[in-house]
């Protein structure tokens, strides 16, 4: 456990992910939530997940990450891109907070702000083979800020546009956009709550 804004967070040791990885080998569903997520140092390069790697779980297809509290370095999927049969991550109630990963921080705008020159989508190491996301009551905290902002609209729409195989999506995105995307993206069945 560490203290971070004056409440304790469930945040889970480094070690413990090393042995359960290396534990099991065949494990085909990842159910991390509840837990805070890393990385926990600022000089922390990779999350929990790093260690559910090809390697040591080859056959990992579903990451569940519910109401994962910490960085924005989580939604790049570097730490997921290794897993060659990752087809579904849920992650909702997912809070990205600048103030885990302070060395991410300047990068979450490429997410969330319109204006940014680079524009990224979320899971974009990782996206190309997956099938099912929830992202429902996704939040960020603005750098320099506390609050919690709902994920825009646009960083929806980047991901949907972006990940090929895509067949089922759970958001917050508003009914304009799910027909819109609808009729860019048949194959998708977009789910509300």
């Amino acid at each position: 456990h560490c203290k971070h804004g004056g409440e304790l967070n469930r945040v889970l040791p480094r070690g413990i992910t090393w042995l359960l990885s290396t534990m099991m080998p065949n494990l085909v569903e990842l159910d991390l939530s509840n837990l805070h997520g890393g990385p926990i140092k600022e000089c922390d390069s990779i999350s929990e997940l790093a260690l559910f790697n090809a390697t040591n779980c080859p056959n990992l297809s579903k990451v569940v990450w519910n109401n994962r509290i910490g960085g924005g370095y989580f939604l790049r999927g570097r730490d997921l891109k290794t897993l060659t049969n990752l087809r579904e991550v849920w992650a909702d109630n997912l809070l990205c907070d600048w103030r885990y990963d302070k060395l991410f921080a300047p990068l979450l705008s490429q997410f969330f702000d319109e204006n940014s020159i680079i524009q990224r989508f979320f899971f974009f190491a990782c996206n190309e083979k997956l099938e099912r996301v929830s992202l429902l009551g996704g939040r960020y905290v603005k750098i320099g800020t506390n609050d919690a902002i709902k994920f825009p609209q646009m960083s929806l729409i980047r991901f949907v546009r972006n990940t090929p195989q895509l067949r089922w999506f759970r958001s917050d995105l508003a009914e304009e956009n799910v027909r819109m995307l609808s009729e860019e993206r048949p194959e998708i069945t977009f789910v509300a709550s």
